[in-house]
């Protein structure tokens, strides 16, 4: 955040091609602020050239002007006149056409306004109701900018909406003896996770996931909470087209009593994770870092030479590096010598019993990831009493052969960062 004087901004960078890049950058000016800011805006505006694109947008307080023929009925010097001017210069275009200031017992009037270098690069533009007891609307508009970045779109099973009584079946129709019994170790493994995996494909449900983003949706939302935003919002329209007295006395009920519901769907939500925090974990972990506002990163590191670690690479490999020195390398040249020892009895052969398997799989924490072998625990549980059986053959054919396949000697390791540590060796030694 910036303060030019009288006149205060926010600005942000995006790259948005190879040597193209986007200037947002958000302005606030106060209705009582003198001559002085004009020039203000203009040092901001000039120091904003090198941009592609420029999208400068806030709240300016010019109520004098009337964006649809850019006029003022104010003098050449006043601040109106002369800002129509300065954008003129600037080649900016203003996109706002209706008013952003609603106020009982006054006029409405523009004061939230869009600017752009580009007639092409802001969308249609949605003119929403203000957020709380705000006077102001809320402006939503899509920027049309080419971007080089290609997200990476792929797919996520949804196992908690699966039909788990056809999959189930179709477990139970697999004679898992015969197409399993003649073949190896690794091969037996192979047909029986392809085999899960097409079932899964067909039965599980999916939802596109594209790149890393994440939209955290509002768990809260009940459908009284709603019905009250929609009164809301029809109360807010209705204002619009007739503003008077009684209008603004049907939408400031209405605004209250949204804001009631919300806050209400909001408290007992927060109770509901609260109550079964032992049984779902996830779901308050969830909602925790939704609130979250401040996402912490690796601090700067020291180096055993005392130099400062501060880039993500450098970050990055040191401390692969260190950990991967921390872990114990065995000497498989010399091994150690065991002792003689007396038994009575032997034990020859080791059988494994269906009812074994389907105990602990009814035991596994569906809210777990899936492992390497993309298997997740929600799907063993659920068809624990079918899948049990060519589990239990794996099982009983690994201890036979003395082999086992190469996804159960994989795993996804994480190591964990603590945070406000600069010292790489204090970070490891509080890790373990």
């Amino acid at each position: 955040m910036e303060s030019v004087h009288e006149v205060e901004n926010v600005s942000i960078k995006i790259k948005v091609g190879k040597q193209e890049t986007l200037l947002l950058q958000a302005i606030y000016r106060s209705p009582n602020s003198s001559d002085t800011a004009l020039d203000d805006l203009k040092k901001i505006f000039e120091d904003n050239t090198q941009y592609t694109y420029k999208v400068i947008l806030g709240d300016f307080n010019f109520r004098e002007i009337n964006w649809e023929n850019e006029s003022t009925t104010t003098n050449e010097n006043h601040l109106a006149s002369r800002f129509i001017e300065l954008c003129r210069d600037n080649y900016l275009t203003q996109h706002v056409t209706q008013h952003t200031r609603f106020r009982e017992n006054c006029q409405p009037s523009t004061l939230d306004l869009i600017l752009t270098n580009t007639d092409f690069i802001i969308g249609d533009i949605d003119y929403l109701e203000p957020l709380g007891s705000s006077d102001h609307i809320v402006l939503s508009f899509e920027l049309n900018v080419n971007s080089v970045h290609n997200a990476d779109v792929r797919s996520k099973p949804l196992y908690f909406k699966a039909n788990y009584e056809l999959i189930n079946n179709k477990i139970k129709d697999i004679n898992w003896a015969t197409i399993l019994e003649e073949k190896s170790m690794e091969e037996a493994w192979t047909t029986f996770r392809e085999n899960i995996s097409k079932i899964v494909e067909e039965n599980v449900p999916e939802r596109i996931a594209k790149g890393k983003t994440k939209y955290y949706q509002t768990p809260w939302m009940n459908s009284q909470t709603k019905e009250a935003i929609r009164r809301k919002k029809k109360a807010w329209r209705k204002l619009i087209y007739c503003p008077n007295t009684y209008n603004h006395y049907i939408y400031r009920k209405a605004r209250n009593e949204a804001s009631s519901a919300v806050k209400l769907a909001k408290k007992e939500h927060e109770q509901s994770i609260a109550k079964n925090i032992k049984k779902d974990p996830k779901s308050f972990w969830r909602y925790v870092k939704s609130k979250t506002k401040i996402k912490e990163s690796i601090p700067n590191l020291n180096s055993t030479d005392n130099m400062a670690v501060d880039d993500l690479i450098g970050k990055t490999t040191f401390l692969n590096n260190y950990f991967v020195s921390v872990f114990t390398k065995e000497d498989l040249t010399v091994l150690p010598t065991f002792e003689e020892r007396n038994y009575s009895t032997t034990l020859n052969e080791i059988h494994f019993q269906e009812e074994e398997v389907f105990k602990h799989l009814k035991c596994l924490n569906p809210t777990k990831s899936q492992g390497v072998d993309e298997i997740h625990p929600k799907l063993l549980k659920e068809t624990a009493e079918n899948i049990c059986k060519p589990l239990t053959l794996l099982c009983q054919k690994s201890i036979n052969e003395g082999k086992l396949p190469n996804d159960w000697k994989l795993a996804n390791v994480t190591a964990i960062h603590k945070k406000e540590i600069n010292q790489i060796h204090q970070t490891i030694d509080r890790l373990v």
